[in-house]
């Protein structure tokens, strides 16, 4: 296989190991440094998890019990910018064709003030 299926496996076969262990201390630790780093943010864009990816739900938990707006991502169409949709821990997410979670149409629009990425 290439290079990046190469990559892709180890990311997919070691990252839920990794994630079980640090996500929560990795949540918390950006939960302490986001006011410093970015004090006026209200609304912060998040990122749902893909496999291989570190996993935002913890940060999510963090972020709203500190009283932060979350929003996620959703896909418009091809070569569209991304609109943000509110996001709350309850909602119900539609997967993309590229099996991706995202908010549905129906949520509201934010803009937001911060946008983590993995």
């Amino acid at each position: 296989p290439g290079l990046r299926q190469a990559l892709l496996f180890q990311c997919q076969t070691r990252m839920p190991a990794w994630n079980a262990a640090h996500a929560v201390t990795l949540a918390r630790r950006a939960a302490e440094l986001l006011p410093k780093l970015a004090p006026q943010a209200r609304v912060i864009a998040l990122y749902h998890p893909m496999p291989g990816e570190v996993d935002s739900r913890p940060l999510a938990d963090h972020l709203r019990q500190a009283g932060y707006a979350l929003a996620l991502p959703l896909m418009i169409g091809q070569d569209r910018p991304l609109s943000f949709r509110a996001w709350q821990a309850a909602d119900r997410l539609d997967k993309t064709a590229y099996g991706l979670a995202q908010p549905r149409w129906s949520a509201p629009p934010v803009v937001p003030d911060l946008i983590v990425v993995p």
